[in-house]
């Protein structure tokens, strides 16, 4: 199977599986473009941090929804099978020998490694978590905290904000956090409750940057 293929049957299986999760992964897609946009990134890695956030949450496809979509905090056992994610997702994009593909397996391995050392799945600290991840995992976290879960309600921007300035330094990339900072104090590019799921879809699947 060639890789563009493979590419469009996993948006295919992640759509397929959970609205909420699909959902949240474009979400992410999104906010990480616009982050590594404000980080001056070259454009060509626009593209692949993009969607490199898409595939993110790819191993949580394998994850029981008893505990997926469970209302309430999860049990020390279930947190242990819900870090499974990280690496199970890695594994499902290995192989690939496309700059995209090899980018989205490191980002769905190391979105939860922490500035200071005390993530998973390796416990990476500081500049040896790959940009791109420590990208993503500014995202993820901001999405995930603005959005309503079964677990809580929506939090507002200022207050996700807020929150993850807190952990600049610990849990995230100070460089990162700063450049979410900039892009809500200039209200640019972070317009996300009319985002067109169904464009970015399309556009991720056919006018993939694969050759």
């Amino acid at each position: 199977m060639k890789e563009k293929q493979f590419l469009q049957l996993v948006l295919r299986m992640l759509n397929g599986y959970s609205d909420e999760l699909y959902a949240h992964s474009l979400r992410v897609a999104d906010v990480a473009r616009c982050l590594a946009r404000d980080l001056e990134l070259p454009a060509d890695d626009l593209k692949t941090v993009r969607l490199g956030g898409l595939l993110h949450d790819l191993g949580k496809v394998s994850l029981p929804d008893r505990i997926l979509l469970k209302p309430g905090p999860l049990t020390p056992e279930e947190r242990q099978e819900m870090q499974r994610h990280a690496e199970i997702g890695a594994s499902m994009l290995s192989g690939g020998n496309s700059n995209i593909l090899q980018l989205a397996q490191t980002i769905a391995r190391h979105h939860h490694e922490r500035w200071d050392g005390s993530g998973y799945p390796d416990r990476l600290q500081g500049h040896s978590i790959p940009l791109a991840a420590r990208i993503t995992a500014v995202a993820d976290v901001f999405d995930a905290l603005t959005s309503e879960r079964p677990y809580k309600p929506a939090w507002t921007r200022q207050d996700a904000l807020q929150e993850i300035l807190t952990q600049s330094g610990r849990q995230f990339d100070p460089e990162v956090v700063n450049a979410l900072a900039h892009l809500l104090h200039e209200n640019r590019d972070l317009d996300l409750e009319g985002i067109d799921l169904a464009a970015l879809q399309r556009e991720m699947q056919h006018d993939s940057p694969l050759p």
